[in-house]
């Protein structure tokens, strides 16, 4: 049986996919930019590296989202 390859999001789409993980009170509907931050001051690369999403850290870094929290 030949294995699935999984879909992986481009940019946008990881973008709009941390909506709800970083901003749960607005039901998904935040806009999410590269270097968005919540109010305890995460941006999505943290939430990316926190959820283990080695794919998603990677497009983040290579779109020139902060490394250093600043």
């Amino acid at each position: 049986m030949a294995r699935r390859q999984k879909t992986r999001p481009d940019l946008k789409g990881l973008l709009a996919a941390l909506s709800e993980p970083m901003f749960p009170d607005q039901f998904g509907q935040a806009s999410v930019g590269l270097d968005t931050r919540t109010a305890d001051g995460d941006t999505p690369l943290h939430t990316v590296i926190r959820q283990c999403n080695v794919h998603g850290t990677k497009l983040l870094i290579e779109a020139g989202a902060a490394r250093n929290g600043t």
